[in-house]
């Protein structure tokens, strides 16, 4: 029976299936159109089988030829990669947070309101989570929201992925309110009792994600609506099963210490219930910030994982139209053809536009074939703009883009907020209106959705100049004159007049064509026939005035009408004749007068002159024609020849049988340049010092009427100046001149300028002295002994044999010398070549030697001086320290002597004080200093300074002192042993110091042992040889060393040692020093081999020293190899290696609750695993199962979703099983 039931069952249930998916239809929705990447739009779907499976990838790759792209009835390319699929496991979600602003937010964590610490206040703390949160969000996966609640719900933002528009929002304080109402976060606002506002609650805006709406709650405190308006109990049942129909995911957040009543606490536990788990989902007097930001990670992880999946998306590049709304339809031919739509709107603030500058371009009077160009700014604004070749189209084509400035011809992009300038030309076919557009607002041109430069082109309205040519007098002359007037504005305008004034407007006259008013269209003429009947010979003129009305005023046009009659002879010419000028350069100017016949009969010339102001200044050349042809001209030479500067003006007077001009004037006018310049005559440079440069300027002034370039022709060695200067007539310019003296004398020098057009050359005459005081005298050597006067006469000598040396005042530098008598007496000239006598007085006041001058005054540019030596009676003697040399560590003696005395016995010195200075780093005293030997080191000079020591009353040689110095290990191998500031207790004794000179004696030598060969055990002596030994002595006493080897391998018999990375440092002592100089075993130690990881070990000597001295030791490195090691039958050497073992080092921090950090040791590769496990054994989490190499390690895991317990990290290797305690506490 049972079986039958079951059977039943299970047929029941197949035919449901059969039911539910027989009617069951495949269903493609669009989900959102991203059109914020204007041009391109994104449409993201949802294609779903018959069984509700997305059609996507892995399982179907959609191709572009799967879906028909229909924008607004134009059919849309795919763009580059266009259908696109994320992974099926990127999950998209949008997140609404929704925070408490009521005012119990500002206080402390504990709810009290005693002013918190910045930062410590609730909101900020709530703040630091969402803004921690925002941070992390996926731009391409996500989208977030922005609610602030109290007694009413507001929208802070809306849905962005922008997220410096969202952390604006949580990092700037809020405005606090009085309440906390559940509802207007939730569910709605009522602003008062008759309205319900839904739009600004967090279930409201959730009908409108893109993705899965997931709300984020955060509160701290009950549920406390208004007492008034809205005083209800938060409306949980309304909000949870609105929450459930729309798919939203809600996380709630209680933070603060403040006690919630039940109903609050059941109501938040209800929310957090609308999907997923409780404990999950709800969070509840949450005061630590770090907990905070957890909670706000945790929610990340699961909207990872509750997201939608991200949806495909199709792309294709728009245009500009239409405005408003647009329509979208997706197409799936290949799938049933079937279609899903969606309506949606392109900002205007993403639709590019040109900025045009200047907005349009009015041609104007451009006279073909000539043309205008105008360059015109173009900038791209809202977006960047695309052109395409041409990049234009025009109305027109007289109207063109012919450059498109630094971004080159079409194609090219123009960035948003960027621009070019481009160059616009019209080409005129005719000088009629014409009118256009330039339009980039077109598909061949660029993807600007607005942007044209309306263009025109027009001349200026006028009337044709009419020429009726010859005419005989009292004879009628008709011309046809078409288009005489045409319409070249761009609007109709109307002829109400057409008339001939003024003049000889009676000789003209028009007939026959021209009814008006008439009226004439853009680019429409007239044509009229007009009549010259002239009544007397000669040319005739009058005005054609027509008149316009153009709509909006009414404009008179003048042109001229002119013509000539004929019948006698006329005289004319070009008149008046203007020649170039005249000057130095071209003295005479020559020109053609062509005279001219205007009538048809010979012009007979009876007579001709010059009149007028300057007819001695013009000749006729060649000679006057006595007749011209009628209709013809004569060509007459005409010479302009002036005599002085200036204008110059005459008539050539021409009497003839002319009917109107008998007696004619042609005239002449011309002008003769005048050419000169003014420089100074005389410049006086006074007094120069010979070594010195004198700079001065010269004026030139051009006093002509020509512009001049003024070079020296002629330039004494003595002086410098520049090549050329341009001076503008009637201008004066300054040249700078600098004088550089030669030899001492007076001063007459020329320099001679010349100019450039007629050579004319001025002298300027330099005059001055130039002085260089000296004598002929040289040192002067007066010797007396001290407090004795002694008067010296000199003879003092003119050096110069030019200048005389003035000396008003002789003085001496020293106080010892005093002048006594001159002759002549100062003040005095010393001619050139000549002499005066001084007599002075040296009155030594001690035993020291003066160097001195006398000094002569009154002479320009420095006094003279005679150097004078004053040389009283003195002790002379050497104080002296020989060459030494000295091993470091020794004790070296240096004496210090006097020697080469000279009357040093009859000074009376008893002592004597001196220095002695040498390097710090190489000599010191031995004993140290002390009270009786001071010294002082002074950048690393070490200076003794000597006292008092007392010497002999004696000319031959003598030591003062010995000087015991310790040899030290130093910077230096030698230095010098300085004498300084020698004295006598006297203080009259000159010393002459004769330094010394220590130099280090170097020791140096090889240390080597030998290459060894020996079974592991096998204990042998390993020798200590030295060579090539140099100035060792048995003062260095012993040596000590170190073997460096490798530790596993070689190890010293009972000797000390320590290890460094694998190595073993054996400390070797008491070795003999051999004087030997060839190849010597100094001694032997007890080592040791043994079996390691190595067959072969290096032994090298290190640190070798000896016990006193220095000896500079060069090593030789020795190699030991081991004899007998086991070779297995692949060639590998049986070896042993001491690993350290395997340990489980630590758990960072311990106790946890996140992220936690295990630190490891393996001491062999293989498979290694890694769990958690609780005091049962159960394994709680897998942290590691791979292969590993050996050596440290460190991996993390997070313990947040373990619970709170006594746990146990269990890491197994190969052959090893390792265990260690923590603790979990939240």
């Amino acid at each position: 029976m049972k079986r039958k039931i079951l059977k039943w069952i299970m047929y029941a249930a197949g035919i449901c299936t059969f039911l539910f998916f027989g009617n069951a239809q495949p269903s493609v929705r669009i989900n959102y159109i991203d059109a914020n990447g204007y041009p391109n739009i994104k449409a993201y779907y949802t294609y779903e089988d018959a069984a509700g499976n997305q059609v996507r990838p892995p399982n179907y790759d959609w191709k572009p030829q799967d879906i028909i792209i229909n924008e607004s009835g134009k059919i849309r390319t795919h763009n580059t990669g266009s259908p696109s699929c994320p992974a099926q496991t990127q999950k998209a979600f949008s997140a609404i947070l929704i925070f408490d602003v009521s005012l119990s937010m500002s206080y402390n964590m504990d709810g009290t309101n005693d002013n918190p610490p910045p930062g410590e206040g609730k909101w900020e703390v709530a703040f630091r989570a969402m803004d921690h949160f925002i941070s992390a969000l996926d731009p391409a996966l996500t989208e977030c929201a922005i609610i602030e609640f109290g007694t009413v719900a507001r929208i802070r933002q809306w849905y962005t992925n922008d997220k410096d528009s969202l952390l604006q929002i949580v990092t700037t304080k809020p405005n606090f309110s009085v309440r906390t109402n559940y509802n207007t976060a939730f569910l709605r606002n009522k602003p008062d009792a008759n309205t319900v506002d839904s739009t600004q609650s967090a279930l409201y805006i959730a009908k409108y994600a893109k993705y899965k709406p997931v709300i984020i709650f955060l509160t701290d405190g009950k549920h406390y609506p208004p007492t008034s308006i809205d005083p209800g109990p938060f409306e949980v049942g309304a909000a949870y099963t609105k929450a459930r129909q729309n798919g939203v995911y809600v996380f709630v957040v209680k933070i603060g210490t403040e006690t919630l009543d039940g109903t609050s606490s059941a109501n938040l536990s209800t929310m957090a219930g609308v999907e997923g788990s409780i404990s999950d989902n709800l969070a509840m007097n949450v005061t630590d910030p770090n907990s905070l930001i957890g909670f706000y990670d945790k929610v990340l992880q699961i909207c990872g994982q509750v997201g939608y999946p991200a949806p495909c998306n199709v792309e294709w590049t728009s245009d500009c139209l239409p405005n408003g709304p647009r329509t979208v339809d997706l197409t799936f031919p290949n799938h049933g053809n079937l279609t899903a739509s969606r309506t949606f709107t392109v900002a205007g603030n993403l639709k590019p536009f040109l900025d045009i500058s200047p907005k349009r371009i009015d041609f104007k009077n451009t006279n073909p074939p000539a043309y205008s160009d105008v360059q015109v700014k173009i900038t791209a604004k809202n977006n960047y703009v695309d052109f395409y070749d041409p990049g234009f189209v025009s109305t027109d084509p007289r109207y063109s883009i012919i450059n498109w400035g630094v971004k080159g011809k079409p194609p090219f992009r123009l960035d948003n907020n960027t621009s070019t300038t481009i160059t616009v030309r019209y080409s005129p076919a005719d000088s009629l209106c014409s009118s256009g557009v330039i339009d980039f607002v077109n598909s061949i041109a660029s993807s600007a959705c607005i942007g044209n430069i309306p263009v025109s082109g027009q001349f200026d309205q006028f009337v044709r100049d009419v020429n009726m040519g010859d005419a005989t007098v009292n004879t009628d002359k008709d011309v046809l004159v078409t288009s005489v007037f045409c319409n070249r504005s761009c609007k109709p305008v109307t002829v109400t007049a057409f008339d001939i004034k003024t003049g000889d407007a009676s000789m003209f006259s028009h007939f026959g064509l021209l009814t008006l008013p008439k009226t004439l269209n853009p680019g429409e003429c007239i044509s009229d026939t007009f009549r010259f009947h002239p009544t007397n010979q000669g040319p005739k003129s009058a005005k054609i005035n027509v008149v316009l009305d153009t709509g909006a005023a009414n404009i008179t046009l003048i042109s001229n009408i002119t013509g000539n009659a004929i019948g006698q002879p006329g005289i004319t010419s070009e008149n008046p004749v203007f020649y170039q000028n005249a000057d130095c350069a071209n003295i005479i100017r020559d020109t053609i007068i062509n005279i001219r016949n205007t009538g048809p009969i010979p012009l007979v010339i009876t007579n001709w002159s010059f009149t007028g102001t300057n007819p001695t200044e013009f000749q006729l050349i060649g000679t006057m024609p006595a007749s011209i042809a009628g209709s013809s001209s004569e060509p007459v030479t005409v010479r302009f020849a002036p005599k002085f500067a200036g204008p110059k003006q005459c008539n050539l007077h021409i009497e003839s049988n002319a009917a109107s001009n008998p007696q004619y004037d042609i005239q002449l006018n011309g002008f003769a340049d005048s050419v000169n310049y003014e420089p100074e005559k005389t410049i006086d440079l006074g007094i120069v010092c010979l070594g010195s440069t004198k700079d001065t300027v010269i004026s030139l002034a051009n006093v002509g009427s020509k512009t001049l370039r003024i070079t020296p022709f002629s330039v004494p060695s003595e002086f410098s100046l520049s090549t050329y200067w341009d001076v503008t007539d009637s201008t004066t310019t300054k040249a700078d001149v600098s004088f550089i003296p030669t030899k001492d004398g007076p001063i007459s020098a020329d320099i001679i300028f010349t100019e450039s057009l007629c050579n004319i050359q001025k002298t300027v005459h330099f005059i001055g002295t130039v002085h260089d005081p000296k004598v002929t005298n040289t040192n002067i050597i007066v010797t007396s002994t001290v407090s004795t006067p002694k008067d010296t006469t000199i003879t003092i000598t003119n050096a110069s044999t030019s200048v005389g040396l003035k000396v008003d005042n002789i003085v001496f530098d020293d106080p010892q010398f005093v002048l006594l008598s001159t002759n002549p007496a100062l003040s005095y000239t010393i001619l050139p070549g000549g002499s005066m006598t001084a007599t002075f007085r040296y009155t030594p006041s001690s035993d020291t030697v003066v160097n001195t001058n006398l000094r002569m005054k009154g002479m320009p540019c420095r006094d003279v001086l005679i150097p004078l030596i004053g040389n009283p009676s003195q002790a002379t003697v050497d104080i002296a320290i020989d060459k030494h040399t000295g091993l470091v560590g020794q004790v070296v003696q240096i004496p210090v002597y006097l020697r080469k005395a000279n009357k040093f016995a009859e000074s009376g010195t008893t002592t004597i004080d001196f220095d002695v200075s040498f390097d710090a780093s190489l000599l010191q005293q031995a004993p140290p200093p002390s009270p009786q030997r001071p010294e002082s080191t002074t950048a690393g000079i070490r200076t003794l300074l000597l006292k008092g020591f007392p010497v002999t009353s004696t000319n031959n040689d003598q030591t003062v002192v010995t000087l015991n110095l310790l040899v030290t290990d130093g910077n230096v191998t030698s230095t010098p042993l300085t004498i300084t500031n020698s004295k006598s207790d006297k203080n009259n004794v000159v010393f002459d110091s004769i330094d010394g000179l220590f130099s280090l004696i170097e020791a140096s030598a090889t240390l080597q042992t030998k290459n060894y060969e020996k079974y592991p055990g096998e204990e042998f002596d390993l020798e200590i040889w030295q060579s090539n030994p140099i100035n060792i002595s048995a003062f260095h006493d012993s040596i000590e060393t170190e073997v460096r080897c490798n530790a596993s391998v070689l190890e010293g018999v009972g000797l000390p040692y320590k290890t460094e990375k694998g190595d073993r440092i054996v400390t070797l002592k008491g070795i003999p020093i051999s004087t030997n100089s060839g190849n010597t075993m100094l001694k032997s130690f007890k080592f040791r081999p043994m079996l390691g990881n190595s067959d072969t070990t290096y032994i090298i000597l290190q640190n070798s020293r000896s016990t006193k001295g220095k000896i500079k030791f060069d090593t030789v490195v020795s190699k030991l190899t081991l004899k007998g090691v086991c070779v297995d039958p692949n060639g590998t050497k049986r070896l042993f290696d001491a690993t350290p073992p395997a340990v489980l080092q630590a758990i960072n921090p311990n106790p946890t609750n996140g992220i936690t950090e295990v630190k490891f040791f393996l001491s062999e590769p293989g498979l290694t695993k890694i769990w958690l496990s609780n005091v049962l054994g159960d394994k709680m989490l897998e942290i590691a199962n791979d292969y590993m190499k050996s050596g440290n390690g460190t991996l993390s895991f997070d313990a947040n979703n373990l619970p709170d317990g006594v746990y146990f990290v269990i890491m197994q290797t190969p052959t090893q099983l390792f265990k260690k305690r923590f603790n979990i506490i939240k």
